[in-house]
């Protein structure tokens, strides 16, 4: 089997090894997957929900989460995901209304950053 065809097939997830000790022994939900992860301290391969991956942005505070939002909205309209830069101009074929639409919503996420970091600051910042 190559390495393709590997990728290409669903694998049921088989972390029950027996050789396995630990919290990790017995463990396997046995839902066909298309993706197996090797995740740090497991000698087996797990899909996300047995190895207990997560994605970054489920581990990111509000308020990195709504710098996060808002660069990706500078992003998509062409511009650079840097703060500290001009607001991107409307693209070409987007309609106005969208365009404000997604500058305001950038703005406000920017505004709810700031007002997070002063937050975090304490009483008096």
């Amino acid at each position: 089997m190559s390495i393709e065809q590997f990728r290409k097939t669903r694998k049921p997830c088989t972390v029950a090894d027996p050789d396995l000790k630990g919290p990790d022994a017995g463990r396997a939900c046995r839902r066909r997957v298309r993706k197996l992860y090797l995740a740090p301290g497991l000698r087996a391969f797990a899909c996300r929900r047995c190895a207990e991956l997560c994605y970054t942005s489920q581990r990111e505070d509000d308020k990195t989460r709504a710098l996060s939002k808002a660069q990706a909205i500078r992003v998509r309209l062409g511009g650079s995901a840097a703060m500290q830069d001009r607001f991107p101009p409307k693209p070409k074929r987007m309609r106005w209304k969208t365009y404000r639409l997604l500058r305001a919503k950038a703005e406000g996420l920017w505004a709810d950053c700031f007002r997070a970091g002063l937050e975090s600051l304490g009483p008096g910042a």
